[in-house]
């Protein structure tokens, strides 16, 4: 059955992009917090909410490439991450401890907002200025295909702002415990009446980093009607990002079979340049990327106490080793003594009996030397014998045959038209006697003398 071909509805991608983003839970995306001052706008919270922020729960590092992410669930029981952190944490591997240490539940507080560092300059120490307001195109970013922004967007110092437009930031609870105190004076939240929040971070390896936040009365502020007309159109839904995880999906997510669509490919791969730095998982994925050496550093340092342990150990065993040979050479040294007195008595006997032998082995040993003589003259004999048969092998080679023995026998003999047949005889005999101590030399000795054997056994049949 031919079927024809349609055409791609543009409407059906948009409603199909919708859907995807809706599964996320939102559109916006997570922040990244530079080293130094960020200036954010916390924004309000749903209907339906009471709370600007909503707690999360989730486990990092999953996977065996041990860069999944995935939501906990409701209360953690059931949770599979949960089961498996909780055994590895009891595991006599410092390694395997330290990783289950990373992967526990991380609990967070999330919120929506909007990155307003470009208003301030700073004036002091720590004094900034409100004095560079956004633009009025702020949300209509222009960027080409390669994502590089253009015309004016390209130097506009809120293009970054304008670009992330809502973004999802998180906190721990000790920060927003901090915020909370500002709730007290006025509705930081409030689009017309609230203010910005200041939070300056410190430190840029994992165990360094530290957040500080203030929202006073300084940092008080009026976003503009075309920012909140975007902020209301884009809103989130914070209940879908911060959603539990069902036990099946968390199991999936420890055992690397799903992973966040929000996570890139290369996380736990940071490198200290330009794209690295613009990511939104930066700050996580940087302290990923020095698990393994951290981990490393450990196992090594476990190591040195093992061995630091076992130290006193060989010591000790060392120790009565030596005792128990200083106990025997005492039992030696007693063996001996009395071996002494034993050998002294046998001693005068045996020489009356070596004098009397002494005759009888003189005479054994000159028919003993005349044996031997005439064995090294059937020696030298049988020698010369066998070098004269490999010369008749030589000999009865011809031109074509010395040098196929050159090249099979890997021979550095260049055979020159020169040269006649004796005359490369003489030089495979002379390489022959030069390689004489070396292996390969006896080998093709060996090689000649078994074909001079074969025709001397034929010349006696």
């Amino acid at each position: 059955m031919t079927v024809q071909m349609g055409k791609t509805s543009k409407e059906e991608i948009m409603k199909d992009k919708e859907e995807r983003e809706k599964r996320r839970g939102s559109r916006a995306s997570w922040f990244k917090f530079d080293v130094g001052a960020t200036f954010l706008r916390m924004l309000a919270p749903a209907v339906t909410e009471k709370l600007p922020w909503r707690q999360r729960r989730v486990h990092f590092g999953l996977g065996e490439e041990q860069k999944g992410v995935c939501n906990c669930t409701k209360t953690g029981k059931d949770c599979h991450a949960c089961k498996k952190v909780k055994i590895d944490e009891a595991s006599k591997s410092k390694k395997i401890r330290a990783l289950a240490s990373r992967r526990g539940v991380s609990i967070s507080n999330v919120f929506q907002a909007i990155d307003v560092s470009p208003l301030y300059t700073k004036v002091g120490k720590k004094k900034w200025k409100s004095d560079n307001p956004p633009p009025d195109c702020w949300g209509n970013v222009k960027k080409d295909e390669d994502g590089d922004f253009l015309g004016k967007c390209s130097k506009c110092s809120w293009n970054t702002s304008c670009n992330a437009g809502i973004v999802i930031a998180t906190l721990s609870g000790a920060r927003i415990d901090d915020l909370a105190e500002f709730f007290d004076e006025t509705d930081i939240t409030d689009l017309k009446k609230g203010r910005n929040i200041c939070i300056i971070k410190k430190g840029k390896t994992f165990g360094t980093i530290s957040y500080k936040v203030d929202a006073g009365k300084s940092f008080s502020w009026k976003v503009p009607d075309f920012m909140i007309k975007y902020i209301k159109s884009n809103f989130a839904d914070l209940k879908e990002i911060t959603k539990p995880a069902t036990p099946a999906e968390t199991k999936d997510a420890w055992e690397g079979k799903s992973r966040d669509d929000d996570i890139p490919e290369c996380f736990g791969e940071y490198k200290k340049n330009k794209k690295c730095k613009k990511c939104e998982y930066a700050d996580l994925c940087e302290e990923e990327s020095g698990i393994e050496e951290e981990l490393e550093e450990e196992e090594d340092m476990e190591e040195e106490e093992v061995e630091e342990k076992e130290a006193p150990k060989k010591k000790k065993k060392k120790a009565a080793i030596e005792t128990e040979e200083d106990e025997d050479e005492e039992d030696e040294e007693e063996d001996e003594e009395e071996e002494d007195e034993e050998d002294e008595e046998d001693d005068e006997e045996e020489d009356e009996e070596e004098d009397e032998d002494e005759e009888d082995e003189d005479e054994e040993d000159e028919e003993e030397d005349k044996e031997e003589e005439e064995e090294e003259e059937e020696e030298e004999e049988k020698e010369t014998e066998e070098e004269e048969d490999e010369e008749d092998i030589l000999k009865t080679m011809n031109r074509d045959s010395l040098k196929k023995f050159i090249k099979d026998n890997e021979l550095s003999i260049k055979v020159k038209t020169s040269m006649n047949d004796d005359d490369i005889r003489n030089i495979i005999k002379k390489e022959l006697e030069k390689d004489d101590d070396e292996s390969s030399g006896e080998e093709i000795k060996k090689k000649l003398k078994a074909k001079a054997n074969q025709k001397n056994k034929k010349k006696k049949k």
